[in-house]
């Protein structure tokens, strides 16, 4: 089974910083797990420095996978290393490139919460 996002991002932006979710975002993953970030979820997207915007955009793409990896980081039902390879499957399914995919995995994994 490959990984889908079963509905579609609806967000209204709160503060220019931070996005709230107007219907609940929901991802099968790859072994049929649901994950599902509720209405009024609030998302940052993708946590990307400034200074790295040019190559990795703050929203694009990647927004679906995004939202659920920081709903996961919330919750975190599983631990870090879990959660982080849940985003990378999110990217495949949301059409992120191998390279891009390989690129915001590692960052997370290197840069992004550990619990």
């Amino acid at each position: 089974m490959k990984g889908e996002f079963l509905t579609p991002l609806i967000v209204e932006e709160v503060d220019g910083k931070e996005w709230s979710l107007e219907s609940p975002l929901v991802y099968r993953d790859e072994d049929g797990s649901i994950y599902t970030a509720p209405i009024g979820f609030k998302t940052d997207f993708a946590s990307i420095p400034r200074g790295l915007w040019n190559f990795f955009p703050k929203t694009g793409k990647h927004n679906k996978a995004a939202v659920i990896h920081d709903f996961l980081c919330d919750t975190r039902p599983f631990d870090s290393p879990t959660v982080h390879a849940i985003f990378k499957r999110a990217l495949k399914a949301s059409g992120v490139n191998w390279v891009s995919r390989q690129l915001m995995w590692a960052a997370v994994r290197t840069f992004g919460p550990k619990f």
